[in-house]
């Protein structure tokens, strides 16, 4: 059972905080998980009462979810206890998941120390993972209970959307956030992977159907799944690469800390971004976020002479997107030395030197920027050069 905050049962009012004290008598064998502080007494005639005592910010939302023969399993990481709790024929994949939290809750030590004293992730039979800070959903993915980065999404809403509330009158922007934090227990060839998978999302989407990042949390699934998930989440990686991943932790550690629990907006985000990153870089991200589209890049007119690579990196977007793109020299084992490219105008005339053993030449080649192109094309017009005679 989730109760939304964005429905009429709740009533609020500006500067008030939401406190949840619920108690639910039930059988002692059916199991109930909540969120906030729990705790479960037994009673007489085979009953049990459950307790919940949780505290929100504004309007909160509620989970409770419950059910018989949970297989459980509890760990201790940090000052965190955390229950896990699947169904009997997937008890086997408890030593898996336990494996998988220490990994997420590690990835996300730039953020501070996991804010919740008690976490418990469950599984359900729902279409897919829901967060509600200490209380999580998961569901079965082909043969496992949880992705890896699907678990991760929903734990990182602990800091985007719990320690920093949402104000949903406003634009969800905790959901590109999570999906961002969510590649962190990635190693670099996993994050890349991922990459291309939000990549070719939002590549998928028909630009009829596009919109700007803030503007897609009222968007139908497919344009809140390729925009305010993916697209997001590709932007701020591309901040991150601009600049470096430490500075990148330390401004999403001030915006958890600046604005903890105050119900907050993409304007709050975009101040502590200006503040901690300076206003060209904030500057550039709120650009791409709250700007429709993305540019086409391509190459055009590109040749390879006495070994140098020129030509000219084109987009047809106007006013022309700016930012910097990788390009990749690979050679026939696959290995890829990486060149560096910035782009402000529809027409970027380049030169490069090509490496010794060069056979293709990619833009883009890891996906780190969103852009807009064919992804049922391979490879994609303008989007790779093969040089059979290097």
């Amino acid at each position: 059972m989730v109760l939304p905050s964005s429905s009429d049962w709740l009533p609020s009012a500006p500067g008030t905080r939401t406190r949840f004290e619920i108690t639910i008598k039930h059988p002692r064998d059916f199991e109930l998980f909540g969120q906030g502080i729990q705790s479960t007494e037994p009673m007489a005639g085979g009953l049990a009462q459950t307790h919940w005592s949780y505290q929100g910010s504004g309007a909160s939302s509620i989970s409770l979810y419950g059910g018989l023969g949970y297989v459980k399993r509890e760990l201790k990481i940090g000052g965190t206890t955390i229950t896990l709790a699947v169904e009997p024929r997937d008890g086997d994949c408890l030593d898996t998941m336990a494996k998988q939290v220490d990994t997420i809750l590690k990835s996300f030590s730039p953020l501070g120390v996991y804010p919740y004293p008690q976490l418990r992730i469950v599984e359900t039979g729902f279409a897919s993972g829901n967060g509600n800070l200490s209380n999580l959903t998961v569901n079965r993915v082909g043969n496992d209970v949880v992705s890896l980065t699907m678990l991760a999404h929903e734990m990182a809403h602990s800091y985007f959307a719990g320690v920093v509330p949402q104000d949903f009158s406003k634009g969800l922007w905790a959901e590109g956030l999570a999906e961002y934090a969510s590649s962190w227990c990635l190693d670099q060839t996993e994050q890349a992977e991922k990459r291309k998978e939000w990549s070719q999302t939002y590549a998928r989407l028909d630009p009829n159907d596009d919109c700007p990042v803030p503007q897609a949390s009222n968007g139908p699934g497919k344009v809140r799944s390729a925009v305010l998930y993916r697209k997001a989440a590709l932007i701020y990686s591309a901040l991150a690469d601009r600049v470096g991943q430490r500075a990148m932790d330390q401004a999403l550690k001030s915006f958890i800390e600046e604005r903890r629990g105050q119900p907050s907006t993409w304007d709050d985000l975009f101040r502590v971004f200006t503040r901690t990153l300076g206003p060209e870089h904030a500057d550039w991200a709120k650009t791409w976020l709250t700007r429709t589209g993305a540019p086409d890049l391509q190459f055009k007119d590109a040749t390879v002479s006495a070994g140098v690579f020129s030509g000219n990196l084109v987009q047809t977007a106007n006013p022309p997107f700016t930012g910097v793109v990788e390009i990749g020299f690979q050679d026939g084992s696959g290995e890829t030395k990486i060149e560096h490219l910035s782009f402000a105008l529809q027409n970027t005339p380049f030169c490069f030197k090509v490496p010794p053993g060069t056979k293709r030449i990619i833009l883009d080649p890891d996906y780190r920027l969103p852009r807009q192109y064919d992804p049922k094309s391979d490879p994609v017009k303008g989007h790779i050069c093969v040089i059979p005679w290097i």
